[in-house]
């Protein structure tokens, strides 16, 4: 059974520096990339799902790593993350997506309980099921996407909302903290908080960056049913 996770109030966490010049260009579901930026790996934080996918703008690169490994320092999540598709090396249409164009999507596995994730996953692209994931640990690294200024928004299925409305609560979240981070119980239609609906989305969270202060040609214009 699955507990509300401890949170460590000092910690130390690494400095993420990459190259400023990969830029995000357009919308998310209009968009390319200008001299992208592939994801590093970091097999202490995080697992790559399909380096030849995930390329991204310099903003993203640096907020995605810093929220994981604040994530992971503050709570010493012992399960897994499995990132996953960002962008092409270019940008441009990426199907199955509608989005995922400027290299400011991301694709990320809920974040699973320990021992439920095995290697052959990733070959496999066996995401979790909601039973199997972690509501505290998907709590705690929505707080820790919050904290880096950085993300538009997080997208999943209002229906899966309740169990993460339900371990932030047990893990102290105070009613202003429910209200600007998780759309429930407001209805799936609302666009106020930073976990939002997004049909489809139920073995693992779509997380949109904004725009970086480098990138110029980049648009917030967001179309939240196309995550």
């Amino acid at each position: 059974t699955p507990q509300p996770l401890k949170r460590r109030e000092k910690v130390e966490i690494p400095d993420f520096t990459v190259r400023p010049d990969a830029f995000s260009i357009g919308a998310p579901h209009d968009g390319r990339l200008e001299n992208a930026i592939q994801f590093p790996e970091n097999d202490q934080l995080y697992k790559r799902r399909a380096p030849n996918i995930m390329w991204c703008a310099s903003f993203m690169a640096e907020n995605l790593q810093k929220a994981i490994a604040t994530f992971r320092y503050r709570y010493e999540f012992e399960g897994e993350m499995v990132v996953a598709d960002m962008s092409k090396k270019t940008g441009g249409h990426f199907d199955p997506h509608k989005s995922h164009q400027a290299g400011r999507d991301v694709d990320i596995w809920l974040p699973t309980l320990k021992g439920v994730y095995k290697r052959d996953h990733l070959e496999k692209e066996r995401k979790p099921y909601w039973w199997e994931a972690d509501w505290f640990a998907l709590y705690g690294f929505l707080q820790a996407l919050e904290e880096t200024g950085s993300v538009h928004a997080v997208f999943l299925d209002w229906s899966l909302q309740e169990k993460v409305y339900d371990a932030a609560k047990l893990m102290g979240a105070t009613d202003e903290e429910l209200d600007r981070l998780i759309t429930w119980p407001r209805p799936a239609s609302s666009r106020t908080a930073l976990l939002q609906h997004s049909d489809g989305h139920i073995r693992h969270i779509h997380v949109r960056f904004k725009c970086g202060p480098n990138d110029v040609d980049c648009s917030n214009a967001v179309k939240a049913h196309d995550a």
